[in-house]
């Protein structure tokens, strides 16, 4: 308890001093359209042709503000150009947005087959055939562990390398957001898999070793297809990114939250067998919404 409470308190010191700045507001750039010239009106109403051009320099120049360490130190420091209410609100916009709403089922979906056996392993493994100590418990933890590590790179790199051999093929210039929903292909198997190996090896008490490999697979998973989902979703709605990462933050883990309040009543009442076949189903019905975003999702952002 006393190391958690040391990491936090570091983590709250580190973020202090390396992230003071929390009301960066971004530019308003112009649309371009694809021949170059500036749209009309009509045009920017027009949702379905809007480009992005990231990487086009506002004509007016702006500098992002450099707090001096008076201010850090300030707790509270009010924004007179805020609006609490609207603050509030604004974000739940997003639940509008076919793309927001898959992010955050697949989110939550893909976060609680782990979270789930997080709260159930000590039952499980104290208890007859594993008779597991409660440290032997913990080192089980080295399975997630290296999942998260191999979901980083997969989520990560490979990702982007996947994107940019999609744009290297299109041409330079014509990037889709929806391109980044292909790199989900490679991994988005081994977390669905994770959920049926925990489901009957749980359920007949099978060798540890075999529970480990499924608890780092939905581990895996709960890493990999929510970083890809939530890069596509940055890309997709680049303007309102910030607030459909909060909404995202916020209800999927209500969403989570939700599973892992009935989680040790409903593995103890009905078994693992039960849990984790749903797990799997919705898994693989979150991962599978991508298509149709994929298909018919018809907007162009290109950066």
């Amino acid at each position: 308890m006393w190391l958690c409470f040391a990491l936090a308190v570091a983590d709250i010191f580190l973020i202090f001093f390396l992230c003071p700045e929390s009301n960066f507001r971004r530019p308003e750039w112009d649309l371009i359209s694809t021949n170059g010239l500036d749209t009309t009106e009509a045009e920017k109403a027009d949702g379905d042709n809007e480009i992005f051009f990231e990487n086009v320099p506002p004509e007016a120049g702006y500098t992002v503000r450099q707090p001096s360490l008076a201010d850090m130190i300030v707790p509270i420091r009010a924004d007179r150009d805020l609006n609490f209410f609207r603050a509030m609100v604004a974000p739940l916009h997003g639940l509008t947005r076919p793309a927001v709403i898959w992010v955050v089922l697949l989110y939550g979906c893909a976060l609680s087959p782990q979270i789930i056996f997080i709260f159930t392993m000590s039952s499980l493994l104290e208890a007859p055939p594993y008779l597991f100590s409660s440290v032997a418990v913990g080192l089980m933890e080295v399975a997630a562990l290296i999942g998260f590590l191999l979901a980083c790179y997969g989520g990560g790199m490979l990702s982007d390398l996947i994107n940019d051999h999609i744009v290297r093929r299109r041409g330079y210039g014509q990037v889709r957001a929806e391109d980044r929903l292909l790199s989900l292909i490679p991994g988005m198997a081994i977390g669905p898999a994770g959920c049926v190996l925990l489901a009957f090896f749980c359920q007949n008490h099978l060798h540890w070793a075999a529970i480990a490999v499924g608890f780092g697979m939905v581990s895996f998973g709960s890493v990999y297809t929510p970083n890809i989902a939530i890069t596509y979703l940055a890309h997709r709605h680049q303007r309102d990114a910030a607030q459909c990462l909060v909404l995202v933050n916020v209800v999927k883990n209500l969403v989570a939250f939700l599973f892992l309040y009935e989680a040790v009543e409903w593995v103890q009442s009905q078994g693992y067998l039960q849990v984790y076949l749903v797990m799997f189903a919705l898994g693989v019905a979150t991962i599978a919404g991508a298509l149709p975003l994929y298909l018919f999702d018809g907007k162009q952002y290109v950066e």
